[in-house]
């Protein structure tokens, strides 16, 4: 099986399991910048619901594991991820990232126009401070 055929045969699956309409995989690519981010951010929710509750071995918990915050350092989806071992830190800080971005768009209905272009833009301009030094955090 090649990993093109795998991420088809788990794309199908996330599409069934959260009532997505087939195909909805390949039409995320085709979306404007702002509902990309909106849409994988809502995939990447689903996803880290599906993979606590999978590891705690427990379906009644999916409720639960829906409510909590994304990103909280202490008590969100991504640090019950990281504490399972189903995230690496650097993956968390890239859900965190895009947790970020979403809310950031998400709040001001000007920002549909958002691109990934004009952002990348601003950032090489004025990086953050935690890149500025060139430092991972």
């Amino acid at each position: 099986m090649t990993p093109r055929d795998a991420f088809k045969g788990i794309a199908q699956d996330l599409e069934r399991r959260h009532e997505l309409h087939r195909g909805f995989f390949a039409t995320l690519l085709k979306q404007n910048d702002w509902s990309f981010v909106i849409q994988c951010h809502s995939l990447i929710e689903a996803a880290l619901g599906d993979a606590l509750t999978h590891r705690a071995h427990t379906q009644s918990l999916r409720a639960l594991f829906d409510q909590l915050p994304t990103s909280d350092a202490r008590t969100g989806k991504v640090a019950f991820a990281e504490a399972y071992g189903l995230l690496s830190k650097d993956q968390g800080h890239f859900v965190r990232f895009m947790s970020t971005l979403r809310n950031s768009l998400v709040h001001r209905i000007s920002n549909v126009g958002f691109t990934f272009r004009d952002h990348m833009a601003v950032l090489e301009a004025n990086p953050p401070r935690s890149y500025a030094a060139g430092s991972k955090a």
